[in-house]
């Protein structure tokens, strides 16, 4: 059994100038420790690094750990930096500087990041410091754009194309690219579609399907819909009026106009929402809460044609002209898109957004997502329905009533009973198998807001200022959230009061 720890590596494996293994010894007499062994064959190779790296490469191989790593240890004693020793004692190297352990290495990295971020205000990202700011962006491998910021890649070579293309005098027909030469064509009333041109009826045929729909663009929004041109006017137009209210309760504005979705009936919705094992499209839906409302968040919507996915985090709802019960209800659930795909741009959620795109899993990581907003969730959903229900129809003609969608709002909200309580409205626990419990709970966060905004309450008017002034200025909102948030859970009585005249 002894005989074990002698090591035997046959001699061709080492180089000439090697200092040679002893054989094993017969099991007879007194025989040398395997340290001795090793210590007589690294002695022998002196300062000669190459024959000690022959040694340590053998012994390791041949499974004696032990006496490679004292080779190792040996040729870091002649050249404290040689890397083949270093990697093969599984040193870690980082920031220039070899750590015999992870725990070493652990902690001079958070002692440098904190260093680092406190001095210069940067963060690692590889082998490179980077802007806290940048770093979900270059984890995505997204690209700055002349205009400022991050965007995905590819959208540097389209804006280079476009100014060009508009240098050149061409024109857009929506967002279609038209050119000179073919300004009769569009003069004459057709739409172009690839390479064609078509009716508008043809058209229409043709954006009707998903992922083929119509890209409207409008003062605030970009409405992606699958509804006729001509209802896809009134879709834009719709969404456009909520800039106003969202302007004023978050005084913030969007790098760009936000994308919603708006499909064309309930089956296309819920076709979009739970994805195409045929085409290989995703569900848009994650959370499943499409199911609760005629519009929702789309939290499992991504774009995969760029080697990391992009998440297109918006809104999705419908609008079904050709059902008579349906059709009122569309503008509704056209404001409530745009708010949120608008309250998104405003208030991103970039740190997870880039884990999750980057992990490979592609789920949807819910606490993580919601806890990184400067906008409570409650107050999101809040706004959607305020701005869906709750708002002063500015358009109304002479003699209409500009609160009618208000009044209509409670007179439902009535119908249903008294209010949810406060801390079950702010919690907004919603359940896709109580969808009716669910979508009243988002009316009431509604309330919330109408209430906020148009109640009289000075205290929490003040309240709402210092998270509005928190919100514009960039400061953490957190503090402010939950003074409000502990304002609303004092004031059951007066909003409770305040539903009911």
């Amino acid at each position: 059994m002894i005989c074990s720890f002698l090591i035997a590596v046959p001699l061709s494996t080492l180089a000439t100038s090697a200092p040679s293994i002893p054989d094993p010894l017969p099991l007879t007499g007194t025989l040398p420790r395997a340290s001795d062994v090793t210590a007589d064959a690294i002695r022998d190779a002196g300062d000669d690094v190459g024959a000690l790296l022959k040694l340590a490469v053998a012994w390791a191989e041949g499974g004696s750990e032990a006496s490679a790593v004292m080779a190792w240890e040996r040729v870091l004693e002649i050249d404290p930096d040689h890397e083949d020793a270093h990697r093969g004692l599984r040193h870690h190297l980082w920031n220039g500087t070899w750590y015999s352990t992870y725990t070493a290495l652990s902690s001079a990295r958070r002692k440098e990041v904190a260093r680092r971020l406190k001095e210069d205000g940067v963060v690692p990202f590889g082998e490179e410091w980077v802007l806290p700011g940048d770093l979900p962006f270059r984890k995505m491998n997204w690209e700055a754009v002349p205009t400022g910021g991050w965007a995905p890649p590819g959208t540097a070579a389209r804006l280079a194309d476009d100014a060009t293309k508009k240098a050149a005098g061409w024109e857009r027909q929506h967002r279609t690219w038209i050119s000179p030469t073919e300004f009769d064509q569009w003069r004459s009333g057709l739409w172009k579609v690839g390479d064609e041109w078509l009716t508008v009826e043809d058209a229409n045929k043709v954006h009707a399907e998903l992922d083929a729909w119509w890209e409207v663009p409008g003062e605030h929004f970009v409405a992606l819909t699958t509804v006729p041109e001509e209802d896809a006017r009134w879709v834009v137009w719709w969404a456009d009026q909520v800039h106003g209210d969202l302007q004023e309760l978050f005084g913030l504005e969007p790098e760009s106009a936000p994308e919603f979705v708006v499909l064309n009936s309930i089956a296309q919705y819920n076709e979009f929402s739970a994805g195409s094992t045929t085409t290989g499209r995703n569900p848009a839906d994650a959370s499943g809460y499409s199911s609760l409302h005629y519009a929702y968040f789309t939290d499992g919507w991504y774009d995969r044609s760029t080697p990391v996915p992009q998440f297109r985090a918006s809104a999705a709802a419908y609008y079904d002209i050709n059902d008579p019960g349906l059709k009122p209800y569309g503008q509704h659930a056209v404001r409530h898109a745009a708010t949120l795909a608008w309250l998104e741009s405003v208030d991103p959620s970039w740190d997870t957004v880039a884990e999750m795109v980057t992990s490979g899993a592609l789920a949807f990581p819910d606490a993580a997502y919601w806890g990184e907003k400067r906008i409570p969730r409650w107050l999101r959903y809040g706004a959607a329905a305020y701005c869906e229900r709750f708002f002063e129809d500015k358009s109304t003609p002479e003699g209409g009533d500009p609160l009618w969608a208000r009044k209509w709002a409670l007179e439902n909200l009535r119908k249903g009973g008294d209010l949810d309580p406060i801390e079950s409205i702010l919690t907004l626990d919603l359940q896709t198998s109580d969808p009716e419990g669910s979508a009243r709970l988002i009316h009431e966060a509604g309330l919330l807001v109408h209430y906020i905004r148009n109640g009289g309450d000075k205290k929490m008017a003040k309240a709402w200022a210092a998270f509005r002034e928190a919100l514009v200025g960039g400061s953490d909102t957190q503090e402010a959230a939950a003074r409000l948030e502990a304002l609303l859970l004092g004031s059951g009585k007066k909003v409770a009061a305040f539903y009911r005249k």
